[in-house]
């Protein structure tokens, strides 16, 4: 079960990861050297909470106090917020290709689809990753002695 959950985490940290990669076209190790410090600098933000999320998978790996089951709760929280701007900002990327396409242009109007099915899938992996941690923490409080 925890390794599910760690594996689970990992996936929505790469899920998370991606867009910022997409976003500075550093979708490998050698081309992040090359970047502007500005872009670097924006993009930090981007970075930093999928790397505390796999943080905390490789956390769950471990016996979970009730401290860091409230940790990885709050965490899903904040991953199902931004999944779902994920996919609205997708699904407005979409509506505007639509507008485009009607007065002639449109020709990326798919690139929509990559937030809408990223946002999607990361939306759900957040809410697994939600139920093992209920499951978790019931089994983690048995394991204390702390009946429910």
């Amino acid at each position: 079960m925890r390794v599910l959950l760690a594996v689970t985490q990992a996936l929505i940290s790469l899920g998370l990861l991606l867009p910022a990669g997409l976003l500075t076209g550093a979708v490998a190790p050698a081309s992040v050297t090359r970047l502007p410090p500005s872009v670097v600098v924006m993009v930090l933000p981007l970075i930093a909470f999928p790397l505390w999320v796999l943080a905390l998978g490789v956390r769950s790996l471990w016996p979970l106090s009730p401290r860091a089951i409230r940790a990885m709760r709050r965490t899903q929280l904040v991953v199902i917020a931004w999944a779902a701007l994920l996919s609205l900002s997708g699904a407005l990327m979409l509506r505007a290709a639509e507008r485009s396409a009607a007065r002639g242009g449109g020709l990326l109007g798919g690139v929509g689809l990559l937030p809408l099915g990223l946002g999607v899938v990361v939306l759900a992996l957040a809410l697994v990753a939600l139920l093992l941690l209920r499951t978790l923490g019931r089994w983690e409080r048995r394991r204390r002695g702390v009946l429910e």
